[in-house]
Formats: structure tokens, sequence, C-alpha cells
């Protein structure tokens, strides 16, 4: 998390005579030379130990340098930027649900397989569904952001959603597998419905309205009050629950971060399309209506709805 030395070495002397015989190293120093003065290198014994010893520490050293840190250094492949990974997995459980404003959507071949039993429950074909072209999230979709401290690490101050488009819920065709039970919700909101949209921390509803247990209410903006120090490589996940009711939208979401006294942002999307969710086409305050849709039937297979103008969705509201 972000909140912010060295050491220190000896001589000698031979004896002399007039005439010196010795090793060329040793100093001369006779006053009064009568004879001869013979300087002798005698032969030098080979010794391979020093060598050895030098090349031994030159390999350490290298692999000292060259080793890759423990897997516990959390700074161990921090990236050079804030890192995010965005995660829609959580999407392709049970209760899901999609849009489109083609009635031609998801594409017979999808239709197909969808009205096979248990295929309600295929997680790998509500991901293709997902990620069909046109698709959008009905009323709400779940992010995880799992972000990555870079190196130097970062504070990260603000989240919020940048619109790119918006436009009325459309009403080509829905697939959808409602909720059971309760519908689970993360504590952290974000409400695009609202004027200036941010994201809000949560608590459970109270009383919460039939067909909506579980559902949580905004207590106030998540930022400034909270803020995610990143030391490098340190992650940190965020779950923020999406959601639309009257209209449609396409968004990105943009993250402010802070490092040392440089103010950053970086851009996220949807493997580069952006985030989209939209509220129900309706008619009335508890009849949706839409040119196709396919519904949850028993023996979990997802089949063609028989009156899609008109879908009772009591006792929720449109």
């Amino acid at each position: 998390m972000i909140d912010a030395s060295p050491d220190d070495g000896g001589g000698g002397r031979a004896a002399t005579a007039n005439t010196q015989s010795g090793a060329a190293g040793n100093v001369v120093q006779a006053r009064d030379i009568h004879g001869d003065v013979r300087l002798d290198t005698p032969p030098q014994r080979r010794s391979w130990a020093p060598a050895a010893v030098l090349a031994v520490a030159v390999i350490v050293a290298a692999l000292i340098i060259a080793w890759p840190r423990s897997s516990d250094d959390p700074a161990t492949g921090a990236p050079p930027e804030l890192g995010v990974v965005v995660d829609m997995s959580h999407n392709d459980q049970a209760p899901w649900g999609y849009v489109s404003e083609s009635p031609d959507f998801p594409g017979s071949a999808l239709v197909d397989r969808l009205a096979e039993p248990m295929a309600a429950l295929d997680r790998d074909l509500v991901r293709e569904i997902r990620t069909s072209d046109g698709a959008i999230s009905l009323h709400r979709h779940l992010i995880r952001l799992h972000l990555i401290g870079p190196v130097g690490g970062t504070r990260v101050t603000d989240i919020r959603p940048v619109i790119r488009r918006t436009a009325p819920p459309p009403s080509g065709s829905l697939v959808h597998v409602p909720p059971q039970g309760s519908e689970e919700s993360s504590e952290v909101l974000l409400l695009l419905d609202e004027g200036f949209p941010v994201l809000q921390s949560s608590e459970p509803m109270p009383s919460p309205p039939p067909g909506e247990a579980g559902r949580r209410i905004p207590t106030g903006p998540y930022f400034p009050r909270h803020t995610i120090n990143l030391a490098a490589g340190e992650t940190h996940e965020v779950v923020l629950t999406t959601i639309a009711r009257s209209r449609s939208y396409e968004y990105d979401l943009a993250i402010t971060h802070q490092t040392g006294t440089e103010i950053r942002e970086t851009v996220v999307d949807d493997n580069g399309q952006p985030f989209r969710v939209a509220g129900r086409s309706c008619s009335s305050e508890h009849v949706a209506s839409y040119q196709a849709a396919y519904r949850l039937v028993t023996g979990l297979s997802v089949v063609a709805e028989f009156d899609p103008a008109r879908i009772d969705l009591s006792p929720i509201l449109c």
C-alpha cells in the first residue's frame, strides 16, 4: 500500500647484504657494494585456485542479477502504468437477460440451442449471447475491475462513467432468464438514469418490493470518501453493479489515479466495445413489449414468447 548506508585495508621488507641474491621484488639497500648484485626471478608456481575463485564469483554475481525475483514479491512484474483487467463473466450465470434493437437477435443457431433442456444454465451459451453483435444487458450488469499497481505505485481517486450514447430502451428482441430468488448485487452501484451518475456506496433495502429481494439502495458517492492505494504489483478488485431502468446506454469507465504529483486517467471498456445496458421496453406499468422475445420454461429451456408485444412482468414494475 502507498502511505508512504559503506566499509574500508597494509606492506613489508627484506634483509640486504653486499652480495645480493634473491627475488627481484626485494629492495636493495646496501650502501657500499663490493660484489655482484644478482636479482633473480624464480620460476612462478602455477596456481589455479585464484582464477577458479574469480570465475565462481562472476558466475554467482550474474545469477544474482538474472535470477527472477520471488513470486511472493508483489512488485514482480508490475506494469509501467496502472493495469486494469475487466471481467464480465459473472453475467454468464442466472439470472441473466439481454435485449437488442434487432428482432433477429440472437440468431437462429443460438435460438435453437436455447430451446434445449438446461440451456439456461449453459454458461458458454450465455457468453456467446452476451458477446453477440447488438447484445445489450437487460436492466443491469456486474463488472469486476481487477486493478494492478504500476511501478512506483499509485492512488485511485475516482472511477466514473463516460457515456458515449443514450437512447430509448430497444424493442427489437428480448432473451431473458429472470431471477428465481434474490438478485445478487455488489456494494458499489452505478445508476445511469441519474442526472450526474457517480459510483455509489450502498446498503440493503429494508423492505424491498415484491420480486426485488436483495435490492440495494445508494447511500452516497463512493469517491472521494474512499481511495484505493496500490503499491507496485499490488492488486485490488472493484465489483460494480450498473443499473439502467428508463433508457439504453453505451459507456466506458474512466479511472483517475495519482502517481506522485501527476494526475492520470485510464479509460477501460468491454474488450474494445463500450459497456451496454438498457431498461425494459414498456407499454404500461407491468407490461413489456418487444418484436421478439424468449423466456424461461420448465426444463430450464428458453423458448419463444407467445405474445412478445405484451409480456406480463407482474409483480415487477416495468
